[in-house]
């Protein structure tokens, strides 16, 4: 098992250098949410686990695959989990939502937890290189803007609901059909 982390931290690490040269990545790849979503919790249950917060997910919502390389959308969803974590620790009421929805050819994925969502001049920020609201020890600032230009690779995006009382994410993603 081990040998089998290895080699897909290889694997990834060998991907996240070509993020820079779009030449390289193929733009026809094509990733099953369903798997991603699933992987990245299990990579996170113990933190999770630990800190007492509740997944809430509905498996059924969508059942396809969208544009993208499964383990760089991996690394978007372990990095919302991983800001899930950091910012629910000062939260008696712990929990994370993550639902899916169709529109047309985008399938969007949505990460809420029971954070409050940030003020306003801290959402425009979010996702530029190098801010962060965390103490240098705990973050580069480089996490958000890494899933912005990940998702940006395969024509999808992600950006924060403001309007919403909790911290929600959206992620956009061209949907793949079989037909």
């Amino acid at each position: 098992e081990t040998v089998f982390e290895m080699i897909n931290l290889t694997t990834y690490i060998k991907q996240l250098s070509r993020l820079g040269h779009t030449d390289q990545l193929n733009k026809n790849e094509f990733a099953n949410l369903e798997d991603i979503i699933t992987h990245s919790l299990e990579l996170s249950s113990k933190k999770l686990t630990d800190l007492g917060i509740v997944i809430l997910w509905n498996r059924d919502e969508f059942k396809g695959r969208v544009c993208g390389n499964e383990l760089l959308i991996s690394q978007v969803f372990i990095n919302l989990i991983t800001n899930t974590l950091y910012e629910l620790r000062g939260y008696e009421d712990r929990w994370l939502k993550i639902w899916t929805k169709q529109k047309g050819d985008e399938v969007y994925v949505y990460f809420q937890d029971s954070g409050r969502t940030p003020d306003h001049e801290i959402c425009e920020q979010m996702f530029t290189p190098y801010f962060s609201t965390k103490d240098l020890s705990q973050g580069t600032g480089l996490g958000l803007s890494l899933c912005k230009e990940i998702l940006h690779k395969y024509d999808g995006d992600i950006d924060i609901i403001e309007k919403e009382a909790n911290t929600t994410f959206c992620l956009k993603f061209k949907f793949y059909s079989l037909n």
